[in-house]
């Protein structure tokens, strides 16, 4: 899963952003994945802020608001089952 932060768009094009929304969009909600069968992890809900999901949770962002700090690293980590390793 993509993980929330600063649009794509900033470096990559408008183009980016669709992709990566659509992509998270399918792994989530098209029922091809499973993430006890898959193991696939969201890092996008790991990190994203609730109140603002399109965000990195501030205490999780490195300040560049696009990747995580060492706090976010962690918050990744524990987003994986353990199951899955």
């Amino acid at each position: 899963m993509i993980p929330p932060g600063r649009r794509s768009s900033d470096y990559y094009g408008k183009h980016a952003d669709a992709v990566n929304d659509a992509f998270n969009h399918g792994v989530r909600t098209s029922g091809a994945y499973d993430v006890y069968v898959d193991a696939y992890v969201d890092f996008g809900e790991a990190l994203a802020d609730p109140r603002v999901p399109e965000r990195i949770v501030p205490a999780y962002d490195s300040g560049d608001h696009l990747r995580p700090n060492d706090a976010g690293h962690r918050a990744m980590a524990r987003a994986v089952a353990p199951g899955a390793l």
